[in-house]
């Protein structure tokens, strides 16, 4: 049997990952049911001052349980995302298919895939190992660099959130203490107030790959482009984990370029 093609692989993988969004909007529904107890405790204790919250509590949890025990949850879809997962991942290890091929890591880095970031979640909790950054693509937009125009051909750069370092794990949650870390992805600028009258914006877009290189793309952007106007860098795409600088020249007062990066693919049921 041959190895799994990236046509076939896609959508089972992207089938996956939505079907894991699906799952967890579902329980963050459950869990904004919880305000719901406490509001109505609250209330009860203004409408019940004699009651005790001991009295109060023990009233909530009943149904509640009454519920939950009333819930079935199938066999088959415990199995599911374990099934896939470990499904995949021992088809492109096989021996004899393609003996540079061992791991789902490897057969990502051959195929030039990158999976959903909820799939690589999904293989995380079930096989306890995390997937390459360099193969995981995050499922949302993030501002890269920002050039502010005070006067034609003058104004300020700043540096925006970066999609990853080109090694290690993908880690996506955010806090004080994490840096999210994914794919590369394709980038696109955009005029948040529109470009003035008159003069162009020849912006150059300076920023690091996968690879750890440093790539230049240039974008004339022409005068009069009105505001919320998005546009990818040429029909072949300019892709970046990092923007390091943004150089400009022409433009008006007030003019603003952001690029952002490009979600790479929607997944789909």
């Amino acid at each position: 049997m041959g190895l799994i093609t990236g046509p076939q692989f896609i959508p089972i993988a992207d089938r996956l990952a939505c079907q894991a969004i699906e799952l967890k909007n579902c329980i963050n529904k459950n869990r904004s049911g919880i305000s719901y107890y406490i509001r109505v405790h609250d209330k009860l204790c203004e409408l019940l001052p004699g009651k005790g919250d001991f009295e109060i509590e023990n009233d909530l949890i009943s149904p509640a349980n009454t519920t939950d025990e009333g819930m079935v949850f199938a066999p088959g879809a415990r199995t599911y995302f374990t099934d896939i997962i470990n499904g995949l991942n021992s088809h492109v290890g096989q021996r004899g298919v393609d003996e540079s091929i061992s791991t789902m890591d490897d057969y990502l880095n051959k195929s030039g895939i990158n999976v959903h970031e909820c799939y690589s979640e999904s293989h995380l909790a079930v096989t306890g190992g995390s997937l390459n950054a360099v193969n995981v693509y995050r499922d949302d937009q993030i501002q890269m660099g920002q050039i502010d125009i005070t006067s034609s051909g003058v104004g300020t750069f700043t540096d925006g959130e970066k999609l990853g370092t080109g090694s290690g794990d993908f880690v996506r949650d955010t806090g004080p203490l994490v840096t999210p870390n994914s794919a590369e992805q394709n980038v696109e600028w955009c005029t948040p107030s529109g470009i003035g009258p008159g003069i162009d914006v020849e912006v150059r877009v300076r920023g690091v790959n996968e690879q750890g290189n440093s790539v230049t793309e240039i974008v004339t952007i022409p005068s009069g482009t009105t505001s919320g106007v998005c546009a990818q860098f040429g029909a072949d795409g300019f892709k970046l984990l990092d923007v390091t600088s943004m150089q400009f020249a022409g433009g008006n007062p007030g003019d603003i370029v952001t690029i952002r990066s490009i979600v790479e693919r929607n997944c789909g049921l």
